[in-house]
């Protein structure tokens, strides 16, 4: 996980900092996804709006155990 101003979070106890954190108004806008030809990776990006500002976002998905979680996310802010 990954936010302006802050080391990338790569443990779940950073990661729940940061998302405390993250303001909870944000507004996301797909702009493109795609998807690995194994079917085991995806990604997601687009515009977000938060406080009236518009940035981009990204976000990289993996399949695990029946279900996708987000492997990466950069969000801009």
């Amino acid at each position: 996980m990954n936010r302006n101003g802050y080391l990338p979070a790569t443990n779940s106890a950073d990661q729940k900092k940061l998302l405390d954190l993250t303001s909870s108004s944000i507004q996301y806008k797909l702009d493109g996804a795609g998807m690995s030809s194994d079917m085991d990776l995806g990604y997601t990006y687009g515009t977000t709006i938060i406080n009236g500002k518009t940035d981009n976002y990204l976000r990289i998905w993996r399949w695990e155990k029946d279900e996708w979680k987000i492997a990466l996310e950069v969000l801009r802010y």
